[in-house]
Protein backbone atom coordinates (compact mmCIF):
# COMPACT_ATOMS: atom_id res chain seq x y z
CA UNK A 1 0.00 0.00 0.00
CA UNK A 2 1.59 3.29 -0.82
CA UNK A 3 0.91 5.91 0.96
CA UNK A 4 -0.17 9.38 0.20
CA UNK A 5 0.01 12.51 1.81
CA UNK A 6 -0.84 14.70 -0.86
CA UNK A 7 -3.60 16.50 0.83
CA UNK A 8 -3.24 16.88 4.56
CA UNK A 9 -5.84 19.22 6.07
CA UNK A 10 -4.19 22.88 7.62
CA UNK A 11 -3.28 22.27 11.10
CA UNK A 12 -2.91 18.80 10.72
CA UNK A 13 0.61 16.58 10.34
CA UNK A 14 1.41 13.19 9.23
CA UNK A 15 3.22 10.45 11.31
CA UNK A 16 4.15 7.29 9.87
CA UNK A 17 3.53 4.99 12.52
CA UNK A 18 6.39 2.05 12.53
CA UNK A 19 5.61 -1.31 12.21
CA UNK A 20 5.33 -3.23 15.21
CA UNK A 21 2.40 -5.71 17.40
CA UNK A 22 -0.30 -3.85 19.13
CA UNK A 23 -3.02 -4.91 21.32
CA UNK A 24 -6.53 -3.29 20.16
CA UNK A 25 -8.79 -1.91 22.82
CA UNK A 26 -12.31 -0.55 22.33
CA UNK A 27 -13.70 2.45 24.14
CA UNK A 28 -17.54 1.99 24.85
CA UNK A 29 -20.03 4.53 23.79
CA UNK A 30 -20.52 7.62 26.07
CA UNK A 31 -23.49 9.22 26.75
CA UNK A 32 -23.30 13.17 26.10
CA UNK A 33 -26.49 13.70 26.06
CA UNK A 34 -26.96 13.22 29.92
CA UNK A 35 -23.11 13.56 30.95
CA UNK A 36 -20.59 15.99 29.31
CA UNK A 37 -17.92 14.49 30.73
CA UNK A 38 -18.88 10.75 29.82
CA UNK A 39 -16.28 11.45 26.71
CA UNK A 40 -13.09 11.95 28.60
CA UNK A 41 -14.01 9.58 31.55
CA UNK A 42 -14.58 6.76 28.77
CA UNK A 43 -11.14 7.35 27.40
CA UNK A 44 -9.86 7.08 31.14
CA UNK A 45 -11.45 4.16 32.16
CA UNK A 46 -10.45 2.08 28.96
CA UNK A 47 -6.49 3.46 29.89
CA UNK A 48 -6.79 2.65 33.78
CA UNK A 49 -8.17 -0.80 32.26
CA UNK A 50 -5.37 -1.29 30.33
CA UNK A 51 -2.03 -0.22 32.48
CA UNK A 52 -3.64 -1.36 35.50
CA UNK A 53 -5.44 -4.96 34.38
CA UNK A 54 -5.04 -6.07 31.01
CA UNK A 55 -1.11 -5.71 31.42
CA UNK A 56 -0.66 -7.23 34.73
CA UNK A 57 -3.04 -10.17 33.45
CA UNK A 58 -1.20 -10.51 29.99
CA UNK A 59 3.18 -11.75 29.20
CA UNK A 60 3.03 -8.61 26.93
CA UNK A 61 5.23 -5.25 28.47
CA UNK A 62 4.35 -2.01 26.69
CA UNK A 63 6.42 -1.14 24.35
CA UNK A 64 7.88 2.21 24.99
CA UNK A 65 10.33 2.23 21.93
CA UNK A 66 6.80 2.20 19.81
CA UNK A 67 3.77 4.85 18.81
CA UNK A 68 0.69 4.42 21.36
CA UNK A 69 -2.64 5.84 19.12
CA UNK A 70 -6.19 6.54 19.07
CA UNK A 71 -8.14 5.74 15.81
CA UNK A 72 -11.56 5.82 14.69
CA UNK A 73 -13.21 2.63 13.10
CA UNK A 74 -16.81 1.73 12.70
CA UNK A 75 -17.53 4.71 14.51
CA UNK A 76 -15.55 3.25 18.11
CA UNK A 77 -12.52 4.53 19.49
CA UNK A 78 -9.78 2.39 19.24
CA UNK A 79 -6.42 2.33 21.24
CA UNK A 80 -3.70 1.09 19.28
CA UNK A 81 -1.34 -0.35 22.40
CA UNK A 82 2.66 -0.85 21.02
CA UNK A 83 3.24 -4.70 23.04
CA UNK A 84 6.28 -6.85 23.49
CA UNK A 85 7.24 -10.54 25.14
Amino acid sequence: MEDNFDYVPQGMVTVEVPTAEYAVFATEPADLANNKGAFAQAIQRTWKYIFEEWFEKSDYLFDQEKYAFEFLYRKKRRHGIPIRL
